[in-house]
Formats: structure tokens, sequence, C-alpha cells
């Protein structure tokens, strides 16, 4: 139910920075946080644009011996997948663009070969 076309994706995704970055795993040893590099987005950056994109969760901070702390974490987290076909859409959009200003560009060089071929 309710299925619309959906636009605007190019505008909203265009500002949105891509970054990249490491988990603490210094101040949060138990949490089993991915040690290597990572890339994404900030969820705290998104949640403005797509709030519904991005989920808050608590989470209990073990201590090293994997008893709870009474420590909680807040994690904020980002549905990439529910991202992917909004990047899709701005895909479509931006190669409408591009296509249009190819049309103009081939306009515009016929118009300069029939000035040229004029003289």
């Amino acid at each position: 139910s309710n299925i619309l076309p959906y636009s605007g994706a190019l505008n909203k995704l265009e500002n949105l920075p891509v970054y990249t970055y490491n988990f603490d795993n210094e101040k949060y040893p138990t949490m089993n946080f991915p040690t290597n590099k990572q890339f994404g987005i900030l969820s705290q950056e998104l949640e403005r644009i797509f709030p519904e994109l991005v989920f808050t969760n608590d989470h209990s901070i073990l201590e090293e011996n994997g008893e709870e702390s009474g420590e909680n974490l807040e994690i904020k987290s980002v549905n990439y997948t529910q991202l992917i076909p909004i990047t899709i859409r701005a895909i479509q959009e931006q190669q409408a663009i591009i296509e249009d200003q190819q049309k103009q560009i081939d306009e515009l060089k016929k118009l300069v070969e029939s000035l040229i071929s004029e003289k």
C-alpha cells in the first residue's frame, strides 16, 4: 500500500559527508567492535535528512571479566540497506541531468559547426 514514486534523492544526498573511522576499542574493549578501518556516514548527520533510517539502541557495557558494569552505551546505527534504493534514485536523477547536458552539448556543437561552415 502507499506505493509512490520518490524524487529529490540527489538533493538530499549530495551534501551528506562520507567518512572513514575506527571504533574506539580502547574505551570499549568488551563491545567487540571491528578493529579495521570503517567507511560510512554519521548517523547523527543522516538522521537530520532521513530520520527513519537511523536507529538508537542501548547496549550494556561489560567489564573485562564479562560481568555487567551497570553502564549503558547509546549507539545510533544506520540502516544502510534502506539507503540503497535512495542512492539508486540519486544516480537515476544524476543520469537524467547528464543526459540533458549531453543533449545541450550536442546541440551547441552543431551550432558551432554550422557557424564555422558558414565562414
